[in-house]
């Protein structure tokens, strides 16, 4: 932005030249920011976002107010968490995953066991590539994702969902969900049944279909898949599967994607690739991958 916050952008037709950061400016910080956003993969918004207040200097509520046609309070979050780190990083290595902080409890002694080898299963392994880390804070360090676990003690153990409000400095809860425990209850069958119902809440999959003309007039069906990324993170990857029980199901992953904080992206599908994948009677979120900046 200029002097006056006025927001140049190139012109229509206007030549542009892909150049190297040191070559644009001597000053660390900047050149910094902007190599870590690109190994972060940033989501453009965010990237904007840290540059206006690394490079240009902006304070926060400078640039709050002139986003706030394109830029949500769930990615300005991001964008300090960034800032606020900055200085610590090293651009020669890649940022730790994001952190799921999970607390695990249980009713009765018959559960103690169980609740144990959960704690242990979850130990410093990746879910929806978020590091686990034991515990869930009083308040969130930054956007953040949690859960709070209870084995009942009889056949299932029910599971909250906390996300970091918009402001990504206070918990809100995103719901329950159960996850059923048999007799001879396996830990893993629990950690995968935890990691799913935390899936299903975060990101939602939604088939739509749109039915057009070509050129002799006949009727052409085009497929969209929308995702919503519902979490506080960004969204990187993403597998999906159709939801037609009775048959195998063939999953479908999306990589190279950056979907902002409560944010969605619809792309393009055809009908040969929604048969083949089963996705014509709906689709569902399989495996994510979920990241802090």
């Amino acid at each position: 932005p200029t002097d006056q916050a006025r927001v140049l952008v190139p012109g229509r037709g206007e030549v542009l030249e892909l150049g190297e950061i040191s070559d644009l400016t001597e000053r660390e910080p900047v050149q910094k920011a902007l190599r870590l956003l690109a190994i972060e993969r940033a989501p453009d918004s965010v990237a904007q976002l840290v540059l206006w207040r690394v490079a240009a200097g902006m304070d926060w509520t400078l640039i709050g107010r002139l986003s706030k046609s394109w830029a949500n309070t769930s990615e300005l979050a991001l964008a300090r968490q960034f800032v606020d780190r900055l200085a610590d990083r090293d651009v020669s290595q890649l940022s730790e995953p994001g952190v799921l902080y999970v607390e695990v409890d249980s009713v009765g002694a018959s559960s103690d066991v169980l609740a144990g080898e959960l704690r242990t299963a979850l130990k410093d392994v990746l879910v929806l590539g978020l590091r686990t880390e034991t515990g869930v804070p009083a308040l969130p360090e930054g956007p953040s994702i949690g859960c709070r676990v209870k084995l009942m003690g009889g056949n299932e153990a029910v599971v909250e969902v906390l996300v970091s409000d918009v402001t990504g400095r206070k918990w809100q809860e995103s719901g329950k969900f159960t996850v059923p425990v048999g007799e001879k209850a396996e830990v893993k069958a629990l950690a995968d049944g935890l990691a799913t119902g935390l899936l299903d809440r975060l990101v939602q999959v939604t088939i739509r279909k749109d039915l057009t003309r070509d050129s002799r007039g006949r009727n052409v069906v085009n497929f969209r898949v929308r995702i919503d990324n519902a979490s506080p993170l960004v969204l990187h990857g993403l597998t999906i599967v159709g939801t037609k029980t009775g048959e195998e199901a063939v999953p479908a992953t999306l990589v190279g994607v950056s979907v902002s904080p409560r944010r969605s992206l619809t792309v393009p599908a055809t009908k040969e690739a929604v048969d083949r994948l089963g996705l014509k009677s709906g689709a569902r979120a399989y495996a994510a991958d979920l990241s802090g900046l």
